[in-house]
């Protein structure tokens, strides 16, 4: 399976797909193209993680290298 990527504008609830998709079975996901711009700090928040219960195990971590 591979992924294709283009822009379409939808008319009466139809978007038109290009011609090499025709008589193929495909997966459609939409997704919807905002003009505004996304802060950095929307992206960016801070995240905690508690990690007191993770072990870890300096000798199997280097076995892996």
């Amino acid at each position: 399976m591979e992924a294709y990527k283009f822009k379409g504008v939808a008319e009466n609830g139809v978007i038109a797909l290009p011609q090499e998709f025709m008589n193929k079975f495909v997966e459609i996901t939409v997704c919807e193209i905002v003009d505004k711009p996304i802060s950095k700090r929307a992206l960016l928040s801070p995240v905690q993680i508690d990690t007191s219960c993770w072990k870890w195990n300096r000798e199997e971590a280097n076995e892996r290298r």
